[in-house]
């Protein structure tokens, strides 16, 4: 095993597994680190107890900054006669720290409110203001508990569709990815993964308003028909025509494929229906053209094998899709 790498796990991993919000890899990962050396397992107990203290700090809703360090003081000055190491005093005030931190995060906890899908589920949340969310899988949202009196603000992460309930007198802001969202009332897709390049936002009704988070005035009005791309990297916003009924096929259950390499149907497959696949080299590039309304990934799977002459496997909840090629 790395040695270098057995103490690399992030304090808001450890804070997420304490607090129940760990998704299963989180979780997965926050229990190996603790399995790898007896020294991991010692300072997540350590990080523990900090918790637990720090939990009931938080239900006061501030840290005493200067009590917490008069009581370090005095931990680290020495009674008479008694000589205190520099390592001793390093653990005390890295110890401080660490409760500290942990409080503002428990803080911070208690006054939001969150809701996840995993990996494989899409759920429907309804918000204080009843306004309508459908995440996809592996997506999280989350939002004030003063949601829908003092403001409408919302953080996404993963991609939802929405359906937002007029207010003009506060509009509704949704912060992804480094790109603002902001409307008074409409429906709309937003698709902001962590792991992909950009933030895509498709209007199905209304208007919307897409800007960069850092340089608000830097924003493009999207219509109905209209979708908005954020690029991370340039930092720069385009529209186009939604002329791609795949954005929102995860949830319409509406696919329509022309022309469209294979490789590329796979991926709104995956989208559409959470599942994972790998495509041979051989067959990446065939091109198909079909459109499926509300079926199941079964029914699809047997279109695409016998239109293309593939070979579908399942191993391990994995698709492996294969073929002799195809005709250039």
């Amino acid at each position: 095993m790395d040695t270098e790498n057995k103490h690399i796990v992030p304090i808001e991993l450890i804070t997420r597994f304490l607090a129940n919000e760990a998704s299963v890899n989180e979780r997965t990962q926050v229990e190996d680190w603790r399995s790898a050396a007896s020294e991991n397992e010692k300072e997540f107990q350590s990080i523990r107890k900090l918790w637990n203290v720090s939990a009931t700090l938080g239900k006061k809703e501030e840290i005493d900054i200067d009590k917490e360090w008069q009581i370090m003081d005095k931990a680290i000055t020495p009674a008479k006669g008694r000589v205190i190491s520099l390592a001793r005093v390093i653990q005390i005030a890295a110890s401080l720290l660490i409760l500290v931190t942990l409080s503002f995060l428990v803080i911070q906890q208690s006054k939001t409110i969150s809701q996840k899908t995993a990996v494989a589920e899409v759920t429907q949340v309804t918000l204080p203001d009843g306004s309508i969310i459908n995440l996809n899988a592996n997506s999280k949202i989350t939002y004030g508990k003063d949601f829908g009196t003092a403001n409408r603000e919302i953080t996404l992460k993963g991609e939802g569709f929405f359906e937002v309930v007029s207010n003009k007198n506060m509009p509704f802001i949704i912060s992804a990815q480094g790109a603002t969202i902001q409307v008074l009332g409409t429906q709309f897709n937003v698709k902001a993964y962590k792991n992909q390049e950009e933030v895509k936002v498709t209007v199905i009704e209304g208007v919307v308003e897409l800007s960069e988070a850092k340089q608000p005035t830097k924003k493009t009005v999207l219509l109905a028909g209209e979708t908005g791309i954020y690029m991370k990297k340039k930092k720069a916003i385009k529209k186009k025509p939604s002329n791609d009924l795949n954005d929102i096929s995860w949830k319409t259950k509406y696919l329509s494929f022309e022309n469209t390499p294979l490789n590329q149907v796979i991926d709104i497959l995956n989208n559409t229906y959470h599942k994972d696949f790998v495509v041979d080299n051989k067959v990446k590039d065939c091109k198909v053209t079909v459109a499926f309304r509300d079926k199941d990934l079964a029914s699809v799977l047997k279109v695409l094998k016998s239109t293309l002459e593939l070979h579908i496997t399942l191993n391990n909840q994995v698709f492996y899709i294969t073929g002799e090629g195809c005709q250039k």
